[in-house]
């Protein structure tokens, strides 16, 4: 039974981890440059320390489609987390703050946050529960917001199960997942989303977790949305709540150390309030997968087709479609290289702007092409150095743009 609760408690991490990253984006990596799978080389230590930084050029700041104005940031975490049992539980908790500095547009000097931490247990042989709480702050990425924007989100999830067999068991979560912007024309984007989730979970002794669920979701917008994805008012503000249901099936399965494969799948159907054209059914999923090719050759897949609200200055939601490959390849043993390749299409369905204008439906395409040089100059301590172009096309033009990123960084764990 320890062995399937540590398993088990491994599994909810790894799950954990990867549902965050698919809501949160590039814009929170941006914030928590210490990942939680790469905190800490010796899983033994109760507390951990570090810190770093990060140098990054971009040669179009504010991804303008012509005259872009570059810029240098300097971002310089300090990271404390704190990993421990007691007994048939299991307490996780970390913070992270980010001074950034921008050398030429001061203006927009901020200190990033993400704090939060999880609590796994087991109480007798058959029931177990998780919780977890997340506290983020991040600035909106330009390349999706025409203003300066800050992000305050918070995460809040319990869950609780009851085993019928050693492998299967029943369980039934909540959740609540909360954006306050502070930017006066994205406040519009503000919202509270409230999860309901059931269903039956396999869990072998094997570190594998598949579950089959049934997941509700209210979504809830104080403000209207005033303008569409153009950055054109409406006749008048449109009330942007829905409900959604989906049935999803959600896997996690680690055979080795060097494979994984993560993701949920499912069909989800949304509906508004108002302006029923704008529902959404269909199958959804996000998939991470990494398998060893040869010994020196890890291959990396990440693969999303779902829906998530609009970080620009409209409160709907887009359908993104993505596919990322970034393989590792170990040239040394402690030198790495990891190439990167991406495509999203990002489709905005769900904004009311092109129903009540008659306007065409707005479509990015944003492709990334990019290397990153990962050095370990000591243990615990780690150099890397990357480059890459990101390039959006649509059809409107005024949303196009390239830009040119350069960089390097450090950082130290204790």
């Amino acid at each position: 039974m320890t062995e399937n609760f540590n398993a088990s408690r491994r599994v909810a991490a790894r799950a954990a981890a990867f549902s965050i990253a698919l809501c949160a984006g590039t814009a929170q990596a941006q914030t928590q440059l210490f990942p939680q799978t790469e905190i800490a080389p010796d899983q033994s230590d109760v507390l951990r320390l570090g810190t770093g930084a990060e140098l990054e050029y971009h040669s179009n700041l504010f991804a303008l489609p012509s005259n872009g104005r570059s810029d240098t940031i300097l971002r310089v975490p300090l990271f404390i987390g704190f990993d421990r049992d007691f007994g048939r539980q299991k307490l996780r908790l970390d913070a992270q703050a980010t001074p950034t500095k921008y050398f030429d547009n001061s203006r927009l000097d901020f200190v990033g946050y993400s704090a939060g931490g999880g609590w796994d247990a087991e109480w007798g042989r058959p029931a177990y529960t998780q919780a977890e709480v997340r506290f983020t702050r991040f600035r909106t990425p330009f390349s999706t917001s025409f203003v300066d924007n800050l992000e305050d989100r918070v995460l809040l999830r319990a869950l609780g199960g009851f085993r019928f067999t050693p492998a299967w068991s029943v369980f039934a979560a909540v959740d609540q997942n909360t954006l306050d912007n502070s930017a006066t024309l994205q406040r519009q984007n503000d919202y509270t989303f409230r999860g309901y989730e059931g269903g039956l979970r396999y869990e072998p002794a094997n570190a594998t977790d598949l579950d089959f669920f049934y997941r509700r979701t209210d979504g809830e917008y104080p403000n209207r949305q005033v303008t569409d994805a153009n950055g054109n008012v409406l006749p008048g503000g449109v009330d942007n709540a829905f409900a959604q249901n989906a049935l999803l099936a959600r896997l996690t399965y680690k055979p080795s150390n060097e494979a994984r494969v993560v993701g949920t799948a499912g069909y989800t159907k949304r509906d508004y309030d108002t302006f029923s054209q704008r529902n959404f059914s269909g199958v959804t999923l996000g998939a991470l997968i990494e398998w060893p090719w040869t010994g020196s050759v890890t291959m990396r897949l990440n693969l999303v087709r779902d829906i998530a609200a609009d970080t620009s200055i409209n409160a709907s939601y887009v359908e993104i479609q993505r596919i990322a490959f970034d393989p590792t390849i170990r040239l040394t043993g402690r030198t790495s290289l990891v190439p990167l390749l991406s495509w999203e299409r990002r489709l905005y369905s769900g904004d009311p702007g092109f129903l009540i204008s008659g306007l065409s439906e707005r479509r990015d395409t944003l492709t990334r092409l990019g290397l990153d040089v990962r050095y370990e100059f000591a243990r615990n301590v780690f150099l890397n150095g990357f480059a890459y172009a990101n390039r959006r096309s649509s059809n409107y033009a005024l949303f196009e743009f390239t830009d040119n990123v350069v960089g390097a960084g450090i950082r130290a764990f204790f």
